[in-house]
């Protein structure tokens, strides 16, 4: 029986893939717009493929013309090829004192030249190539230092077309092979379920998770729905055909992704949003998604692309170090703060405390007093929590205390610390009870009951502070009825400073604190919130850790 697709020489185009995987177009819009920000007349740029130790030139403007592309370059040899082995930019500001630079082919003078690698990591992915400016200037360090700044806009993009280059160049040679081959027509069938196969493969072996949507931005395509389900961690929401790509939980304003994707799909240029949270996830939940346009076989745009690519962890990494230049700064403050605030704030207190003594009950002096009083014991607190959050490395205080005494401690304080008094407050204590260091643990259960006491409702507010030692761990968790934390809000109750409580109520420090506290001796801290519900924060120690 004689097949549809005819003979393998009938087929006259390879197939289509998405801008994301076409390097040469990507290539072509970071070179364009190298060119246009360094005022350079000519460049090119070249692609690293580690597999055969060689660049391959995709693209090229001036000098170079395009006639020239696909054309390799060993690492070490010429100008690209150094560049990409010593992985270091290469300015040269008058190119007729390196003779050594200029290659076997002919051609024009130039005064200035840039290379420039492009790297991830330890690894090249590719080399840019400027020369010559259009005022006829050299080219100088600015130069490089503003290429660089361009590089790096563009760097994660480039690293995955890089990433999906060599295995679509393969899959396009497995084509040519296909379609060139004298064999019969059933030969080239098998060969073409084989590429289809081939191509499935690839999809299915990415980390990033492949979405394909139509014109009407409706889904068509998932390299793997179970994964993208995963990776939301909601499993209702997997990207099923018909579903919108607008309607993907994800912190985007859905306006502003249409008009985006509108533009795309009309001029054919790709876009990235980065850092893109995931909508009412408990735990800070971050990704990369990256827009393509995507054409047929005959060219024709019918849709778009979307690489969705986790980036939480690098996230919290880089969160990590700008809380630490955070923590930097407030340390120095309080320095300041200790020695120019408390001294002078003590001497103020006193006097208040003795002035209110020395007057009658229903003296209105009196009632101001009190209310400065209570100012100056938030300004005494600030301080004290600014103290703990930046003391130094968080030291170890050498004394140690029985845990069940100290939970019975901080909640007599923070009951008399408190105006309502009329909130029961349940203690189920394990008989264990380990000793463990004193004002860290003081300040932990401080901190919770404090939290708990405001959210709670006078008359109805009931607190819970339990302990369970098991398998290793000591678990402290303290519960309440009162009325809970957003979803949204959760994934932000530990940064530094961060408070959802009217102004005066609090510093956004004591999260903070007790999260830093729970960190030092190797332990966790979990919340669970319902709204109008309660919330429930459980600290997980391992015992190992708190052995005095």
């Amino acid at each position: 029986m004689k097949s549809s697709l005819g003979s393998g020489r009938q087929l006259s185009h390879a197939p289509s893939f998405p801008d994301i995987f076409d390097s040469a177009k990507l290539s072509e819009e970071i070179l364009t717009y190298c060119l246009r920000k360094l005022q350079a007349e000519s460049g090119s740029i070249f692609l690293v493929d580690r597999k055969s130790e060689s660049l391959q030139l995709v693209k090229a403007v001036g000098v170079r013309t395009n006639h020239h592309l696909g054309m390799s370059v060993k690492l070490g040899e010429g100008v690209s090829g150094t560049v990409a082995e010593k992985r270091l930019p290469l300015l040269v500001a008058d190119f007729s004192t390196h003779k050594d630079l200029v290659t076997r082919q002919k051609r024009p003078h130039v005064e200035s030249f840039i290379s420039f690698p492009v790297r991830n990591g330890s690894s090249v992915l590719a080399v840019i190539n400027l020369s010559g400016r259009k005022s006829g200037s050299a080219f100088s360090e600015k130069d490089v230092k503003k290429l660089e700044t361009i590089v790096k806009r563009y760097n994660d993009v480039l690293n995955q077309a890089i990433a999906y280059w060599q295995p679509f160049r393969e899959s396009e040679r497995l084509f040519n092979w296909v379609t060139e081959s004298d064999q019969g027509t059933n030969s080239v069938e098998k060969q073409l379920v084989s590429l289809r196969n081939w191509n499935a493969n690839i999809l299915q072996c990415l980390s990033q998770c492949v979405l394909i949507f139509d014109r009407h931005f409706n889904i068509v395509y998932s390299n793997r729905e179970e994964t993208f389900a995963r990776l939301l961690g909601r499993p209702e929401v997997a990207s099923t055909p018909k579903q919108s790509i607008l309607d993907l939980p994800f912190e985007v304003e859905r306006g502003q992704l249409k008009y985006k994707l509108e533009t795309m799909l009309q001029g054919g240029t790709p876009f990235s949003l980065n850092d893109v949270r995931l909508k009412d996830s408990p735990k800070p939940h971050v990704v990369n998604m990256f827009f393509s346009p995507f054409s047929a076989g005959n060219g024709e745009l019918v849709g778009g692309l979307l690489l969705v690519d986790d980036n939480t962890r690098n996230y919290e990494t880089r969160q990590r170090l700008v809380e630490a230049e955070k923590f930097a700064l407030i340390g120095s403050l309080t320095s300041m703060i200790t020695h120019e605030v408390n001294n002078p704030l003590d001497a103020v207190m006193r006097l208040v405390s003795l002035s209110i003594a020395q007057l009658d009950e229903d003296t209105p002096a009196r009632e101001y007093l009190t209310e400065a009083q209570k100012g100056l014991y938030r300004i005494a607190s600030l301080v004290g929590s600014l103290l703990s959050f930046t003391r130094k490395s968080m030291a170890l205080d050498a004394e140690f205390t029985p845990l069940n005494t100290i939970i019975e401690n901080a909640t007599r304080l923070v009951q008399n610390r408190n105006e309502r008094k009329d909130i029961a407050i349940h203690l189920n204590l394990a008989p264990g009870n380990p000793r463990v260091r004193t004002n860290d643990f003081h300040q932990v259960v401080s901190n919770l009951l404090s939290n708990a006491f405001d959210a709670v409702t006078s008359g109805q507010g009931s607190i819970t502070v339990e302990t369970i030692i098991s398998d290793g761990n000591l678990l402290v968790t303290a519960s309440d009825n009162g009325c809970g934390i957003p979803l949204q809000q959760q994934a932000r109750i530990f940064d530094a400073f961060w408070t959802s409580k009217e102004y005066g109520k609090g510093t956004g420090l004591g999260l903070a604190i007790t999260k830093r506290v729970v960190e030092k001796y190797g332990g966790t801290i979990t919340v669970q919130s319902e709204m109008h519900a309660g919330t429930k924060m459980q600290l997980t120690f391992p015992l190992d850790q708190l052995v005095p």
